[in-house]
């Protein structure tokens, strides 16, 4: 089940998958993205930040992951005093959410200036539906969050660079890639997603409807005659 041509593409030519066996219908879960699209308004005081994880260090000891360039990045970032000066001046609300192979190492990370967020408390869908920015690096919500036509934010210091997004193809990022928290706290000065950023999702997702569902129903009927 894919979302675009380009992705029917890729998983013909790359992974082996029959034109038969691919079907152009977008994704059951995104009917609910651009329907919260059209009703959801900005409110430009919600960030939230949620990086995704890296192999390996989910095995680590809390005493381990504390020497993490990951946790030392991400720690010193909730604490950047012009982030903090930036939020508290304009009444901006901004939440942590780390993924769930990471979740067990939430409680390390400093929760004075930014509200660190739990798995259990809230569904990613929940988070993205109720964030009027999003910062992450590598992660598939970037896609999401961009799909309800808000800003995307990809946060990659240096020494967090991993081979996967060395290799990614960046023209199709839904946002701007940022390498330092000065940029990063600069771009939050603009919560409105960018033209050519919408543009873009043309490229990733064809439809501008609602009827995934629908699409993949008649597909499963007709292939199966049932």
């Amino acid at each position: 089940v894919v979302s675009s041509e380009r992705e029917k593409y890729e998983v013909i030519e790359k992974y082996n998958y029959t034109e038969q066996n691919t079907i152009l219908t977008g994704l059951p879960r995104f009917d609910n993205i651009i329907m919260d699209r059209k009703i959801s308004k900005l409110t430009k005081n919600h960030i939230l930040i949620m990086p995704t994880w890296r192999k390996g260090i989910d095995q680590y000891t809390d005493e381990q992951f504390k020497n993490t360039y990951f946790f030392k990045t991400y720690n010193q970032l909730l604490q950047n005093e012009m982030l903090v000066n930036f939020v508290t001046e304009n009444n901006i609300k901004v939440s942590f959410y780390l993924h769930r192979n990471f979740q067990k190492f939430s409680h390390l990370f400093c929760d004075k200036y930014v509200k660190v967020l739990y798995e259990g408390q809230y569904s990613v869908s929940s988070l993205l539906k109720d964030n009027d920015l999003l910062i992450t690096d590598y992660s598939s919500v970037g896609f999401d969050f961009a799909l309800m036509h808000k800003k995307v934010i990809y946060y990659r210091p240096s020494a967090l660079v991993s081979d996967e997004m060395l290799e990614e193809n960046k023209s199709l990022l839904p946002g701007d890639i940022v390498e330092n928290e000065k940029d990063l706290i600069e771009e939050l000065h603009y919560f409105e997603m960018k033209k050519r950023y919408k543009e873009h999702m043309k490229d990733i997702y064809i439809y501008e409807d609602t009827k995934a569902c629908q699409r993949i129903a008649k597909k499963m009927i007709k292939a199966f005659n049932l």
